[in-house]
């Protein structure tokens, strides 16, 4: 993929944009990875080279890093792992497949998982869910039960997710259901570990049948959403004949 930069922006941010230092590792697919639409994974192996992404869109990614480098000067030597990577096996189907998470903290003292979102306060309101995205938790879940098949294996007792509201607004903390302070720490359910493998389970056989015959994507944003934040969109013949018809 490569990142363009059409507006003349600021140099350094233009690499700010492109060295993302991100990598699933050495892994078949990542927590992030499984839960991405399979279309969309597929269509990034197969095009990846031709696509094109503007660095004015890349905003939210650096903001995200940037959130998760001010929040490693929190880290307590010896006590808090901190933007590790986990590897785990799973067999599918009689086939093994190394599946991998990027943790944000773990904290051994409390036991609890933690993942940071620098994300808009609509995530964490009432009528959004209260910060309850079924994503989120499948993330958490995943990475918990890589952690616990680790050589020393972790076992996580809480999930977490801490939001960081960057439109947050105290004017609006009369509104109902409006989150009453611009930084939201939620638990998240535990699933139990039957239903987190499963989950694995089924997420690899469904991108594992993408890459022989590319299905219909169902977890698409729609409009205007699917244009600007997917990045393989420009190849996606089902995005593309939506933008003739209206229907998606």
């Amino acid at each position: 993929m490569r990142v363009t930069n059409k507006h003349n922006l600021p140099g350094m941010f233009f690499r700010a944009a492109i060295n993302d230092p991100y990598s699933k590792g050495n892994s078949d697919y990542s927590a992030t990875g499984l839960a991405s639409p399979p279309r969309a994974t597929a269509l990034m192996e197969i095009h990846g080279d031709d696509i094109e992404v503007d660095c004015s869109n890349k905003v939210a990614s650096i903001l995200g890093r940037g959130t998760h480098k001010a929040i490693e000067l929190g880290a307590r030597p010896g006590l808090d792992l901190i933007e590790e990577r986990f590897f785990a096996d799973f067999e599918v189907d009689g086939k093994t497949y190394k599946i991998s998470a990027q943790i944000d903290c773990y904290e051994t003292d409390t036991e609890t998982l933690f993942d940071w979102k620098t994300t808009k306060a609509w995530a964490f309101s009432k009528k959004a869910g209260a910060g309850k995205k079924p994503e989120w938790a499948q993330q958490l879940n995943v990475g918990a039960e890589i952690m616990r098949r680790q050589y020393y294996p972790i076992h996580p007792a809480k999930l977490v997710i801490c939001g960081l509201l960057k439109d947050w607004s105290d004017q609006k903390i009369s509104h109902p259901g409006y989150p009453q302070l611009e930084i939201v720490a939620v638990e998240q359910a535990m699933w139990p570990r039957e239903k987190t493998i499963k989950y694995i389970e089924d997420r690899v056989r469904l991108h594992v049948a993408a890459k022989q015959e590319l299905p219909k994507c169902t977890e698409h944003w729609g409009g205007n959403r699917c244009g600007r934040w997917c990045e393989v969109s420009s190849k996606c013949d089902q995005y593309q004949e939506s933008l003739k018809t209206g229907v998606i």
